[in-house]
């Protein structure tokens, strides 16, 4: 019983220890300018600084111009290179661009959420997809 007991209490603080040490773990954060030149979605996501936690948007979808400034995002790490990066738009002009667009493919839940791909020396990227699956667009780092 004493064994089960160390064993146990050993098994508790690695598990703890291993999870302290991934949350300390910095999250990746976009910066600098990603474009995209799909025929759907064109145009440019740009992260002014790491140390900023707004996005800029200057893009057409299908044929709607969306130009906002300042989102307020989070970014999430799901696994590996994946992250999610989350808008806070509410508050901002991103729901008045949806709206004037009067197409019903594109709606501001949208932009709710974007899949951000980091691979250290490789091709960052951002994609933007449609919650409905029609139109996506992927965006590449240029800086």
């Amino acid at each position: 019983m004493p064994r089960l007991f160390i064993y146990l209490a050993l098994m508790i603080s690695v598990a703890i220890a291993q999870g302290t040490n991934r949350s300390l773990q910095p999250t990746v954060r976009p910066t600098g300018s990603y474009v995209s030149q799909d025929h759907a979605v064109n145009g440019v996501l740009h992260f002014p600084s790491a140390s900023s936690s707004t996005l800029f948007i200057g893009i057409v979808v299908q044929d709607c111009f969306i130009d906002v400034r300042a989102i307020p995002y989070e970014i999430i790490h799901v696994e590996g290179s994946s992250h999610m990066i989350f808008l806070a738009y509410s508050g901002t002009a991103l729901k008045i661009y949806v709206e004037q667009c009067q197409d019903p493919n594109i709606v501001v839940e949208d932009f709710a959420q974007l899949k951000f791909t980091f691979q250290p020396g490789g091709a960052n990227l951002i994609d933007l997809v449609s919650s409905k699956g029609l139109w996506h667009g992927t965006f590449y780092h240029v800086d």
